[in-house]
């Protein structure tokens, strides 16, 4: 049988740009005639390459350029210069780092249809050579015209019918015998652009309906280009079974268990590749998939860890089947993966690792978080916690990490939060400053958080010369009972802990007057620590839920931390807390 290799000639247009500069020459792009005396012209010269691929493309000699346009940019500064041709084209440049495109069009002076297009960047220092490849454009319409030609002595051919991309085309008329051969031409118009390739697959057949031959091609299409080929059978290629493939080789991607192949396609009339794979060294195969006809390359995914695997291909169409190429064995590693988990947390989001590690191989880095990570049950009901690192059990009793902490990774690994103990000076569920910690979650509560900033307006403490049962607390941990006793008892509503009660931020509404210890408290450890908002503007002074007597209840000073009694009557300001 004869092997059949196709040839095109491949877009590929290098223009080779000398660059001729000297520091200091203005920017200029002009002709040579107007060219600064300071600088030397930049030279393009054009030049065409070849490619060879089993495809079916657009042909340069099809491409009709009436003009070309260059856009050059540096920062601010663009300049743009148009062509009939390339063969003189001149510009003059400034040292220092361009940005170049070039266009091809089909109308003059940059007008009609955008057929090719390339672009680079180049750092121009002294004279060199710059090269641009152009390329149709991958998106819109182009049309296809692919001509099969075979020997006049082949007259059993009756009938052609195609299909390009898997749908049915027109069937059309044969041609000849003219110059010793027959001839079909499939013309297909505004077919949507593919430069991956369609798959195009032509039968020839006899009165019977029976396929003589079956040609199979992978057109690439590009806007307002006309993909072209003429593709000649012999004698040889019909009534027969396709010739086999070659190479067939198998790599694994990285970190993955997909496995790619690769062959070579030695053969114009095959229909399909059945591939076939065996994990026991050669002594069963599995039927694995059957790539079309004309494909050069398939993906196996999902391969069990822990696998190794040969591969064995064939070419097959209507009248038998090619021997085989057979790969070397591959084997997929075992492989791991990582998954952080948020652990039930009520706040933040938890990296995504979707990678896969070689076990006993990969160190994995444990991730960092973006943002915070907090676990804020409803007040009063559990204990708080914030993002501590990550542990391998979700009750925190496996191994810790911290993020940036290393290990080998031996099986899927599940890291959750480590939940840690919130610390003064963190910021609240409310945004305000965490100023207490007593130690342990009892009486539902464990921390104290401090309002962002005083509220605004100054209050007096209550009604004067009366005494409120019960709001004589000044410990930590008195100010919230301070101030449900002040608010049932004293009938002033436009009081400091009539304020607290009813202010809201953050999303919660459970403030409180603090008491006078509590007050010492953010002075403590916010104040000296220059934590949290505090405007002394009207007063360093906040009143406290702690009663003296009558006529006096404890106000402090929060810029040095004094206590002092004052007049119920006396206005100042009110900082709230809360308790969690």
């Amino acid at each position: 049988m004869r092997k059949q290799i196709r040839r095109f000639t491949g877009i590929t247009i290098l223009i080779m740009l000398t660059v001729l500069v000297f520091a200091g020459c203005n920017m200029l792009l002009t002709d040579p005639s107007s060219a600064s005396s300071d600088g030397e012209p930049v030279i393009l010269t054009v030049s065409a390459g070849t490619m060879s691929a089993r495809t079916v493309t657009v042909q340069e000699d099809d491409i009709d350029i009436a003009s070309y346009k260059l856009t050059a940019v540096q920062g601010e500064t663009t300049r743009t210069e148009t062509w009939a041709d390339l063969a003189n084209a001149q510009i003059t440049l400034e040292t220092g780092t361009w940005t170049f495109i070039l266009q091809a069009f089909s109308g003059a002076d940059a007008s009609g249809d955008l057929l090719l297009e390339g672009s680079l960047e180049k750092t121009i220092e002294a004279s060199g050579e710059l090269a641009f490849a152009l390329s149709p454009l991958a998106t819109g319409t182009g049309d296809v015209e692919v001509t099969i030609t075979w020997p006049e002595t082949i007259t059993a051919v009756d009938s052609v019918t195609y299909t390009l991309g898997g749908t049915a085309g027109t069937e059309g008329v044969l041609s000849g015998p003219e110059s010793g051969v027959y001839s079909y031409t499939v013309t297909e118009t505004g077919v949507g652009a593919a430069s991956a390739g369609t798959l195009l697959v032509v039968k020839l057949k006899d009165s019977g309906g029976t396929a003589l031959v079956t040609v199979s091609e992978l057109v690439r299409v590009y806007d307002k280009l006309t993909s072209r080929k003429t593709i000649a059978l012999a004698a040889a290629d019909f009534n027969s079974a396709p010739e086999a493939p070659s190479n067939l080789t198998a790599t694994r991607e990285a970190g993955s268990t997909t496995i790619n192949l690769t062959w070579a396609d030695n053969s114009a009339n095959e229909a399909v590749f059945p591939i076939r794979y065996s994990d026991d060294g050669g002594s069963t195969w599995t039927e694995l998939t059957m790539a079309e006809g004309s494909t050069v390359s398939f993906d196996d995914t999902d391969v069990p860890r822990g696998t190794t695997r040969s591969y064995r291909i064939w070419a097959v169409n209507d009248y038998g089947s090619s021997g085989s190429s057979t790969s070397d064995a591959i084997t997929v590693p075992n492989l791991h993966t990582i998954t952080y988990d948020a652990n039930g947390s009520t706040e933040g989001s938890v990296p995504e690792d979707t990678a896969q590690y070689e076990a006993g191989v990969a160190t994995i880095t444990a991730a960092n978080i973006s943002g915070s990570v907090v676990q804020i049950p409803a007040a009063g009901t559990a204990e708080a916690f914030k993002f501590g690192g990550w542990n391998t059990q979700a009750d925190g009793n496996g191994t810790t990490y911290q993020p940036g902490d290393t290990f080998t990774i031996t099986a899927d690994t599940t890291l959750y939060v480590y939940w840690d103990a919130l610390d003064v000076g963190d910021i609240g569920p409310a945004g305000g400053y965490i100023f207490y910690d007593k130690g342990s979650f009892t009486d539902d509560w464990r921390y104290l958080e401090a309002a962002p900033e005083n509220i605004s307006n100054q209050k007096k403490w209550g009604t004067y010369d009366y005494t409120v049962s019960g709001a004589d607390g000044t410990a930590i941990g008195t100010g919230a009972q301070n101030t449900l006793d002040i608010i049932a008892d004293d009938t002033m509503t436009d009081n400091a802990a009539h304020a607290c009660n009813s202010y809201e931020s953050g999303g919660y509404s459970d403030w409180f007057l603090p008491s006078s210890d509590e007050l010492n408290a953010m002075y403590t450890n916010l104040y000296l620590d220059g934590l949290g908002d505090w405007d002394f503007s009207e007063s360093s002074y906040c009143w406290s839920s702690s009663e003296v007597d009558s006529m006096k209840g404890y106000r402090r000073r929060l810029d040095n931390g004094s206590s002092e009694e004052w007049s119920k009557n006396g206005y100042n300001p009110v900082r709230p807390a809360r308790a969690f």
